[in-house]
């Protein structure tokens, strides 16, 4: 059975809506002294002895969402969310001066739809990638998880030496497969730089 697919007219961009306080103030409790008194944060000079990577790989992602589309067949005629995104990861190598070493970049429709079809338009093709959950936020993370992906493949495609160091953003959690000895995420590096 063929699935009817509708492209929302309406921007992504504009499509997120704020719920109540959602611009209030944070209420979030921060710990500033955990280690060092706040009023001692300064720039950190490594040892002269200590351990110098010999060249540093800084590893990011992004994404976006190209359009909202809906989903429906006759054995489902209720509509069903989805959506169109694109999503990239880029590796920048260190050694010296700075140069893109990888780049990855994928698109899909993500959707709980059981029914879904790829949709190929002139300038790019969105295969179907099923979510676990058909909410909007089920949706984001399923981009999240995607992107996150590509940033492992980025990354273990760009390590050429034993002695670097690398730095990805985000949680490590599934990261654990990249072939490298020295792997941080950003908030482990702030630790790490705050400790010595």
């Amino acid at each position: 059975m063929t699935a009817r697919v509708w492209v929302d007219p309406w921007d992504p961009s504009f499509g997120t809506s704020l719920g109540d306080g959602a611009l209030d103030e944070s209420a979030a409790k921060l710990t500033l002294d955990l280690e060092t008194p706040p009023e001692s944060w300064a720039p950190v000079n490594p040892a002269a002895d200590g351990w110098r990577p010999s060249e540093l790989l800084i590893i990011d992602g992004v994404r976006r969402i190209d359009a909202r589309v809906w989903f429906s067949d006759d054995d489902h005629p209720a509509a069903v969310l989805g959506i169109a995104a694109s999503v990239a990861a880029g590796v920048v190598r260190i050694d010296g001066h700075a140069r893109v070493a990888e780049t990855r970049v994928g698109r899909g429709i993500f959707t709980s739809f059981p029914g879904a079809d790829e949709v190929r338009t002139p300038i790019a093709e969105y295969p179907v990638i099923h979510t676990a959950g058909g909410d909007f936020e089920d949706l984001q993370i399923g981009v999240q998880q995607r992107m996150g992906e590509l940033e492992v493949e980025a990354a273990s495609a760009s390590r050429a030496r034993e002695d670097d160091l690398m730095i990805m953003d985000g949680p490590l959690f599934g990261r654990t497969t990249i072939p490298v000895p020295w792997a941080t995420s950003r908030a482990t590096a702030r630790r790490t730089c705050r400790r010595n």
